[in-house]
C-alpha cells in the first residue's frame, strides 16, 4: 500500500524575501568554449548554426523559388511557436536545410509561407523529403540564439562564459544541453608569449628582421582594457617573446564593431641586404605563428575562509600543481616543502597540505593551507627580473599522525603575462616532538 504525504503550505507572512538565481533564470545560455579568450566585458560574440532540438519532419513536396506551400509529413509541431497558436498576430519559423522561412498559417499538415530567407538565411530550391524543422530550441526561438549578442558580464572562465538570449517575454523550457555538431561561435585568441616562424635563405651580407602590431587583451582575472592597438614592436624571429600585456587577435565580428574593422594583428618582415645582387628569400607558405596563452587565474579573495580550495575537485583557480599521493615507511607527524619560484607582484604562491592517517575515512580528507592561508613561513619579496627565483618555504609541525600526504600549490595572478613558476620542488615528511612553551 502505497502512502502519501501532504504537502505543507508556506504562509505568504513567513516569507522574509525571495533570492533569484542569477544564472537559471530562463533566458541565460552557457557556452562551454574550450580556450574563447573573449575576458572583456565589451567582447561580441557571434552564434550560428545552433540546431533545432525539436523532431523534424518531412517535406511532401518540392519548394521552389514561387512556392507559398510547404507541405510536411506530419505539422503538429508547428501549429504554435514559442508556445502561443501560429497566426495572423504571431509569427511562426522553420528551417529547411540552411534557410529559415517565416509562416503565419497552418492548416493540418500545409503551411503557408509569408517570408523566405529570413536573417539573411540561404534562399535555395528543396527537394520533396527533405527535413523540415521548427526553429526553436527547448521552447525558445532560435533567431534569439544564432545572432550576434553582447558577451555576458557575469563570471567567466577560460572554457566558458553566458549569453543572456533574452530578457523577458517565453523563457527556456527546463534546463537542457544543446546546439548540435555544426554549432559555430566565433572567439578571439589570446597569447601572452609568440613565435613567429618563418622559412628564410639569409645569404652572407643579408638579413631579416620582424616586429608585429598587436591589440590589447584582458586578464581572466585581470582588469586591462582589450581592444586597444598597442603599435608596433621588435621581435625575434624563430623563438620565443614573452610580452609584458595580455594580447589578442580578435575574431571577426570584434575587429569589425570594436576596432572599426581594422585587423588585430599584424606580422611585418622587413629585408635588407648590404650586396646588390643578392637579397634574403622568404617562404610565405610555410609562414605562421605560435601563440601561447597563460591559463592563470586569482579567483579567491580569502584563503582562509573560502573552502573551495580545501575540497578536492572544488578549487576555483586554474594554475595548480599536485602530487600525487606519497605514502611512508614510517609515521610522521610534520611535513616540511620547499622550492624555488619566481612571481612578480601580481602573482603569489599558496600551497596546502593532506594527510592520511589509514583510518578508514582517508578518501574524505580536506587540503589545510599551511600558515592558515597558504602563504610561506616568511614573506618573500616578488621577483624584479624574469629569471630571476627566491626560495620559498612552508612548515607545518605535530600534526595528527599520518602514513601518507599530497601537496598542492596554487599559483595565483591577476595578470596572464606574469604567472608565477617554480622549480626544484621538494616535499618531506617528518618526525619532530612536541614542545611545551
Amino acid at each position: 500500500m502505497a502512502n502519501y504525504t501532504g504537502l505543507n503550505v508556506i504562509n505568504a507572512g513567513d516569507v522574509t524575501g525571495i533570492s533569484s538565481d542569477p544564472i537559471r533564470d530562463g533566458y541565460t545560455l552557457k557556452f562551454d568554449h574550450r580556450n574563447h579568450g573573449m575576458h572583456s566585458n565589451t567582447n561580441r560574440v557571434r552564434v550560428s548554426n545552433f540546431h533545432p532540438d525539436v523532431k523534424p519532419t518531412l517535406l511532401t513536396s518540392n519548394i521552389n523559388d514561387d512556392s507559398t506551400i510547404i507541405n510536411l509529413t506530419n505539422g503538429a509541431d508547428f501549429t504554435t511557436f514559442e508556445g502561443t497558436a501560429v497566426g495572423a498576430g504571431h509569427t511562426g519559423y522553420l528551417l529547411v536545410n540552411q534557410e529559415i522561412i517565416a509562416y503565419n498559417a497552418i492548416a493540418s499538415n500545409q503551411i503557408t509561407i509569408s517570408t523566405r530567407s529570413v536573417d539573411s538565411s540561404l534562399k535555395s530550391d528543396h527537394d520533396s523529403s527533405t527535413l523540415a524543422h521548427k526553429y526553436e530550441f527547448n521552447g525558445l526561438s532560435l533567431r534569439k540564439i544564432n545572432k550576434d549578442h553582447d558577451i555576458d558580464p557575469r563570471e567567466k572562465t577560460f572554457d566558458s562564459y553566458y549569453l543572456k538570449v533574452a530578457t523577458g517575454g517565453k523563457a527556456f523550457d527546463i534546463t537542457k544541453t544543446g546546439g548540435g555538431s555544426e554549432l559555430h561561435i566565433s572567439q578571439n585568441v589570446p597569447f601572452e608569449v609568440i613565435d613567429p616562424r618563418i622559412t628564410s635563405v639569409t645569404p652572407t651580407g643579408t638579413d631579416i628582421t620582424g616586429r608585429i602590431k598587436t591589440t590589447s587583451g584582458t586578464s581572466l582575472s585581470g582588469n586591462e582594457a582589450s581592444f586597444v592597438d598597442k603599435g608596433y614592436e621588435n621581435i625575434a624571429l624563430n623563438q620565443l617573446n614573452y610580452l609584458d600585456t595580455p594580447r589578442i587577435i580578435a575574431s571577426k565580428i570584434n575587429e569589425f564593431n570594436l576596432l572599426d574593422n581594422q585587423k588585430s594583428f599584424g606580422l611585418e618582415l622587413t629585408l635588407s641586404t648590404t650586396q646588390p645582387d643578392v637579397s634574403p628569400v622568404v617562404d610565405l607558405d610555410s609562414l605562421n605563428i605560435v601563440a601561447i596563452s597563460n591559463l592563470v587565474d586569482d579567483k579567491v579573495v580569502n584563503f582562509e575562509t573560502d573552502n573551495r580550495p580545501k575540497i578536492s575537485g572544488l578549487d576555483p583557480n586554474t594554475a595548480i600543481y599536485e602530487t600525487r599521493r606519497i605514502n611512508l615507511e614510517f609515521v610522521s607527524n610534520s611535513i616540511f616543502v620547499q622550492f624555488d619560484g619566481h612571481r612578480e607582484p601580481e602573482g603569489e604562491f599558496r600551497v596546502f597540505y593532506k594527510l592520511f592517517r589509514g583510518d578508514g575515512d582517508d578518501k574524505n580528507q580536506n587540503y589545510i593551507p599551511f600558515n592558515t592561508n597558504g602563504l610561506p613561513d616568511k614573506t618573500v619579496n616578488a621577483n624584479a627580473l624574469r629569471n630571476a627565483f627566491s626560495e620559498y618555504k612552508f612548515t607545518v609541525e605535530n600534526t595528527a599522525q599520518f602514513t601518507g600526504f599530497m601537496i598542492k600549490v596554487v599559483m595565483t595572478s591577476t595578470s596572464q603575462a606574469k604567472p608565477p613558476r617554480l622549480k626544484n620542488f621538494r616535499a618531506i615528511a617528518l618526525r619532530s616532538f612536541q614542545i611545551d612553551d
